[in-house]
């Protein structure tokens, strides 16, 4: 009877903590003016009145849309879905789900048996964060390792469409090279744009839909320039040039500020490993030096309150010390 009633009171704080996490999520990023389809939409309205024109185009498509709107009921559904897309992961969303679950319910079982009651009440929240939270880690990793690798690619990839279009191949045929000469993951990218421009889509949209996957900021301004080239005409060979300029010395100078305050985000990373150190080093020089204390009342809730600050001082110090391009 406990354990069914602990279930139903952590499932139902569950489910309040989702809904409010999420509600307020939306409301902070409305109130910042945060649309991340809005350049999409202002970017891809030409090609999609084209595409429009054509009439009813890929009917599978919309059987997809269809079966897929259950999901805009389920908060962070997008979140996760775009994870997995951009970070270009082998694994299917089920088989993620799958492990994601079976750690969960192992971690509901071990926090109902064997935590205090006032744990208890929160076994599936602890389960679902200790389920959902190392694989959207892994996820995020493996999503920054295939950015940062695209960044780097990105100006020769530019560079070699520039060479490509002076010696008089269209822009499509200049992004399949990319795809046959360069190694992935921008030639994979590059790969499937090209198979859907010789298709009938248009560059700009198969461009758009490659920045969908790999979310880097420079790559929007390459589907910029190939849109404006597109519809008002002009000099795509200039323009592709001066922004692999650009990107590169924007790299040039990151990597000179990364070098200079490197001696700033090492000390970041001492001081937050050094309370832990200090207290292991005071557990082996004295293994009772706790045990003493560990009947005054107040001691657990002190306990909790120290890793917890200690979390936040390692979240604030990442946050202080991370550079951005």
């Amino acid at each position: 009877m406990r354990t069914a009633l602990l279930l139903i009171l952590s499932a139902v704080l569950f489910a309040s903590i989702v809904v409010l996490a999420d509600a307020a999520v939306g409301i902070v990023r409305r109130l910042r003016g945060i649309d991340e389809e809005a350049v999409t939409r202002r970017l891809s309205a030409a090609a999609l009145a084209r595409l429009q024109e054509r009439g009813p185009v890929d009917v599978l498509l919309s059987r997809d849309e269809k079966g897929k709107t259950w999901r805009q009921y389920v908060p962070f559904a997008k979140f996760v879905e775009r994870l997995i897309l951009q970070s270009a992961t082998k694994m299917t969303a089920p088989q993620l789900m799958s492990i994601a679950a079976v750690i969960g319910i192992v971690v509901t079982v071990l926090v109902i048996g064997f935590a205090p009651v006032y744990l208890a009440i929160f076994a599936i929240p602890i389960g679902l964060i200790c389920g959902m939270g190392p694989v959207i880690l892994r996820l995020m990793q493996m999503r920054a390792r295939r950015v940062a690798q695209f960044e780097e690619q990105l100006p020769e990839a530019i560079d070699l469409v520039v060479r490509s279009l002076k010696v008089g191949h269209p822009l499509s045929g200049a992004i399949g090279v990319i795809g046959r000469e360069m190694t992935p993951p921008i030639s994979t990218e590059f790969a499937i744009a090209s198979e859907q421009a010789s298709y009938g889509k248009p560059i700009p949209l198969a461009l758009m839909e490659m920045q969908g996957r790999t979310p880097v900021r420079d790559l929007g301004y390459l589907v910029i320039a190939v849109q404006i080239q597109e519809e008002s005409g002009g000099n795509l060979v200039e323009s592709l040039g001066k922004l692999s300029s650009v990107i590169r010395d924007r790299f040039r100078m990151f990597r000179k500020a990364k070098a200079i305050t490197a001696e700033g985000r090492i000390s970041a990373t001492l001081l937050s490993i050094f309370p832990f150190v200090i207290g292991v080093g005071l557990l082996i020089v004295k293994p009772n030096y706790y045990s003493q204390v560990m009947d005054y009342p107040l001691f657990r809730p002190l306990v909790v309150m120290t890793v917890f600050l200690l979390a936040v001082n390692i979240v604030a110090m990442r946050i202080l010390t991370k550079l951005k391009m």
